[in-house]
């Protein structure tokens, strides 16, 4: 009896165990179902993976105008296009004016914003009367690109070199990389250079203006009475001159002409039969 008793207590914990066991094993088995279940689900709910599309670079444009144009006053003309210049956002980048020649001429540099580029040109035009018009367009997309690429190289290159002086030890090595540094250092200022002189030239078009003076019109001569009478008198007063002038050259030599006729006459004489 004592025996049974012992016996009963551990019957019952090893059964109260297998339950658990079972029952854990079930459980585990469920949720491995379910996570099964899941991860198929998620499979298939899971979308196609979008391919990237290619990122539209702006494109960068360099635009150049030439404009002629003949008007009145150079001087009062230079005047009026540098305001229209400035009051359009832009610069006046060089200006020859001569004022000294028969015919005063002024040639400008200036800098437009492209937006504004046409209406300056169609102002600067209304200064006198436009001679010619000449637009120029230059596409520079690719050369910013690369640029713009060479610069994150270049700069790369720069802090690894500069990481490697910071750890060199020896003197030959600290020279050697000084050496490196400081020329690719000129490289890397070279293309920055670069790429703000291409960036001001697309962000500022150039324009070319030259201004040279009307000619005066001449004025047409009087016609009647009062026309001829002028240019007969200025056709007498002529003459008179000129009759004066070659009577004033042959005077001296009167004496001569007169000397040599008479000698002529006397030896006509003497020499004829009585």
């Amino acid at each position: 009896m004592r025996r049974v008793t012992v016996v009963l207590p551990l019957l019952v914990l090893l059964a109260g165990c297998g339950g658990a066991g079972e029952t854990a094993g079930s459980s585990s088995a469920k949720s491995g179902t379910v996570d099964v279940a899941s991860r198929a689900g998620a499979a298939v709910a899971q979308p196609a993976v979008n391919r990237t599309k290619p990122v539209a670079v702006p494109r960068s444009l360099v635009h150049t105008a030439d404009l002629a144009v003949r008007v009145h006053h150079v001087r009062a003309a230079t005047r009026a296009a540098e305001q229209l210049v400035q009051a359009a956002g832009g610069e006046v980048a060089d200006e020859q004016v001569d004022l000294a020649a028969a015919d005063p001429t002024a040639s400008l540099r200036l800098r437009v914003p492209p937006t504004s580029l046409t209406t300056t040109l169609n102002r600067l035009a209304q200064l006198g009367d436009e001679q010619s018009r000449s637009l120029g367009t230059e596409d520079v997309t690719d050369q910013v690109v690369d640029l713009d690429s060479r610069l994150a190289t270049q700069r790369a290159s720069v802090t690894r070199v500069r990481a490697l002086l910071d750890r060199a030890t020896g003197l030959g090595d600290v020279v050697r990389i000084e050496a490196e540094l400081s020329r690719r250092e000129a490289d890397l200022e070279s293309l920055q250079a670069r790429i703000r002189a291409m960036s001001g030239q697309v962000a500022m078009s150039d324009v070319t203006v030259r201004l040279t003076s009307r000619a005066e019109p001449k004025v047409a001569a009087a016609v009647g009475f009062t026309g001829g009478l002028r240019g007969g008198w200025h056709a007498f007063t002529t003459t008179a001159r000129v009759a004066g002038a070659t009577v004033g050259a042959a005077l001296p030599f009167l004496p001569i002409a007169a000397a040599a006729i008479w000698g002529a006459l006397w030896w006509r004489r003497r020499v004829s039969p009585a």
